[in-house]
């Protein structure tokens, strides 16, 4: 939901197109109440101004929270972005069974070749229930007869990007003292440190989560 209204104009040449005009967006909001995200009151107001574009304000309301975003972006001979985004308190997921509220910040540059990203984000408070997180299983009478196939060939891992070859991410996430697992008899705090980076262009996570003044 929102409303946005631009305008938008171009001059140069073919090879060297400049761009004018502003984007403007207001009252957007986005809700999938199936898998708990819902903000609200979202502001953007860009600027184009030749070959450069500028995030002047971007703001989105997640519960008592926010999350802003400035950046600028240029269109020339070698094309780059910047992006800095930061949240307080922002609610990512508000279901009754999963919830999750973060603060922190994190800086993005993507050029044609190269990702960077790095940041900080910590977990104000999170719950995680799995008392319904089950799939349902046949009785151990069932017995299940299929026709002998092949064996499927493992699939090929997806092509990586120049962007994503080139990457360097160094993303730390702080679980903080209050993101809580719970069901099928646990009821604990989780706590610990962890480092998301991109070896070789593929996402991987280290680190340590340990669970802290638990029952079971």
């Amino acid at each position: 939901g929102g409303e946005v209204t631009t305008t938008a104009g171009v001059s140069g040449t073919v090879g060297a197109p400049a761009y004018t005009g502003d984007l403007r967006a207001t009252g957007l909001g986005l809700r999938n109440l199936l898998q708990g995200v819902a903000v609200s009151d979202g502001e953007i107001n860009a600027v184009l101004e030749g070959e450069t574009a500028r995030i002047e304000k971007f703001s989105l309301r997640g519960g008592d929270g926010t999350l802003t975003a400035t950046g600028n972006a240029n269109f020339g001979a070698k094309p780059q972005a910047q992006l800095a985004v930061k949240a307080e308190k922002f609610r990512v997921l508000g279901r009754i069974d999963r919830q999750l509220i973060v603060s922190g910040q994190a800086a993005m540059t993507l050029q044609p070749d190269k990702l960077k990203l790095d940041g900080r984000l910590g977990v104000d408070s999170g719950l995680i229930d799995i008392s319904r997180s089950d799939a349902p299983s046949l009785d151990s009478d069932v017995t299940v007869l299929r026709d002998a196939k092949p064996a499927a060939a493992a699939a090929e891992p997806a092509p990586v990007s120049a962007a994503m070859r080139n990457a360097a991410v160094s993303l730390e996430i702080d679980l903080g003292d209050k993101i809580r697992l719970r069901g099928r008899g646990l009821d604990s705090t989780l706590a610990g440190q962890l480092k998301l980076t991109a070896p070789g262009g593929r996402l991987a996570v280290d680190g340590t989560v340990r669970a802290e003044n638990g029952t079971y």
